[in-house]
C-alpha cells in the first residue's frame, strides 16, 4: 500500500500538469468573451497581440486588432459590446506548448456559431491571440433558402462590398510592406494626388503610382505604415464608384498625421481598380 500511494500520486501530478495548458486556454478565452460581454475594453483587446486578425461574419470583415478596436469604440461605450457565451471548445498544442489552435462553438444573438483561433504565448506577456475567425451556422436542410437569400441581395450592395475590399487591400499592402499585393488595386495610369492649404496657400503634389509602391517594398522592415479608415461612403453607378474614407495614420503606434482619402475606381475586366487617390493630410485636429 506504501509504495502504491506515491504512484498514484505521481499519476495524479501528472495528469493535472498535463491539463493545466488546456485549462490556461480555456481561462484565457473565456476571459476575453467576458471582456467583450461588460465593455472591458482593455479586457479585449489586450489579449490580442499587435498583428492580430479578426475575421468576421460578414465577406468584409477581416480586421487588424487596431481596426476592430477603432470601428467598435461605439459597442465598448455601452454596458456590453457583444455577448457570445463558449457552449464547448477543443485546444490543441504543438509539442512545446508554445503555440495553441482551438475550435469553439458559441451562444450568440446570430444562433449558434463557431470559431477558431491561433494563440501564442509570448516570453513577458504570456498567451496572446494572433487569429479569430468566426462564422454563422446553417443548418444543411435551410442551405437552398439562404442561397436564395444571398442571390437576392441588390447588386450595388455586392459592389460596394467589392469596392470597399479594394481599398481595404491597400492598406493591408502597406502595413504588410507588400508592394505586389499594392501594385494590384489599381488601374493602368492611375494617380496619386495629395491637396490641402498650408499657411494660406493651396498645395497639390503628384506621386507616381510605381514609386509609391517601391516605398512601400522598401519601407524599414521595423516600421509599420498603419492607416486607419474611420468610414467607407461609398456611391456607385455603372462602371464607377468614389469612395470619401477619414483616416489617421499611424508609424507603428504613434500618430502621424490626419485626414480624408477621396477615392476615384473603375471597374475593368479584371474587376474594380484605383483611377485615383486624392488625400488630405494635417497634423492638427485629429483624435488620438
Amino acid at each position: 500500500m506504501k509504495r502504491i500511494l506515491p504512484l498514484l500520486f505521481i499519476l495524479l501530478s501528472l495528469t493535472v500538469s498535463a491539463q493545466k495548458p488546456e485549462q490556461e486556454i480555456n481561462a484565457f478565452m473565456d476571459a476575453w468573451h467576458k471582456a467583450a460581454a461588460t465593455a472591458d475594453s482593455e479586457g479585449f483587446f489586450g489579449r490580442m497581440s499587435d498583428e492580430c486578425i479578426y475575421i468576421g461574419t460578414d465577406k468584409t470583415e477581416r480586421w487588424l486588432r487596431d481596426e476592430l478596436k477603432e470601428w467598435s469604440k461605439k459597442y465598448f461605450a455601452r454596458d456590453k459590446a457583444w455577448d457570445f457565451k463558449p457552449l464547448e471548445r477543443k485546444v490543441y498544442f504543438d509539442q512545446k506548448k508554445n503555440t495553441a489552435w482551438f475550435n469553439e462553438t458559441l451562444d450568440t444573438w446570430m444562433g449558434v456559431c463557431r470559431a477558431s483561433g491561433i494563440l501564442i504565448k509570448e516570453k513577458k506577456t504570456g498567451w496572446k491571440l494572433k487569429h479569430y475567425h468566426l462564422a454563422v451556422t446553417i443548418d444543411n436542410k435551410l442551405i437552398n433558402s439562404f442561397l436564395a437569400l444571398v442571390k437576392s441581395e441588390p447588386n450595388d450592395q455586392k459592389e460596394e462590398k467589392t469596392v470597399i475590399a479594394i481599398i481595404k487591400q491597400l492598406f493591408d499592402g502597406m502595413r504588410e510592406g507588400n508592394g505586389t499585393k499594392v501594385q494590384g488595386v489599381f488601374a493602368e495610369n492611375a494617380r496619386l494626388i495629395t491637396t490641402g492649404i498650408r499657411e494660406s496657400k493651396p498645395i497639390s503634389r503628384k506621386e507616381e503610382v510605381e514609386k509609391f509602391v517601391s516605398a512601400v517594398n522598401n519601407k524599414p522592415k521595423d516600421q509599420i505604415w498603419d492607416e486607419r479608415i474611420e468610414n467607407y461612403d461609398v456611391k456607385i453607378d455603372d462602371g464607377m464608384a468614389s469612395v470619401w474614407t477619414p483616416y489617421m495614420f499611424y508609424l507603428n503606434d504613434t500618430l502621424s498625421h490626419c485626414g480624408v482619402n477621396a477615392f476615384q475606381l473603375v471597374k475593368t475586366e479584371e474587376g474594380w481598380k484605383i483611377s485615383q487617390i486624392m488625400d488630405t493630410r494635417r497634423k492638427e485636429g485629429c483624435e488620438d
